[in-house]
């Protein structure tokens, strides 16, 4: 039982000290890399959503078919 509050100490003592120790990174961006990374992620989050906007509407029409079957 002890030794629970121990590694429970520990380790919030160790997030704490973690925490506290952050600095700002005074990273810089290449235009050209983050437009690259615009021209691969966009076209994939497109699809994405188009996709499922797609299995969306088919599952909805599907749906309304079946109970349209089974109501008559």
């Amino acid at each position: 039982m002890n030794s629970d509050k121990t590694y429970i100490r520990v380790t919030l003592c160790l997030a704490v000290s973690a925490l506290l120790a952050a600095r700002d990174a005074h990273a810089y961006v290449d235009p050209n890399s983050a437009g690259l990374l615009y021209q691969i992620f966009f076209p994939i989050v497109l699809a994405l959503t188009l996709a499922w906007r797609w299995i969306k509407e088919t599952c909805r029409q599907l749906w309304f078919k079946v109970t349209r079957k089974v109501a008559k």
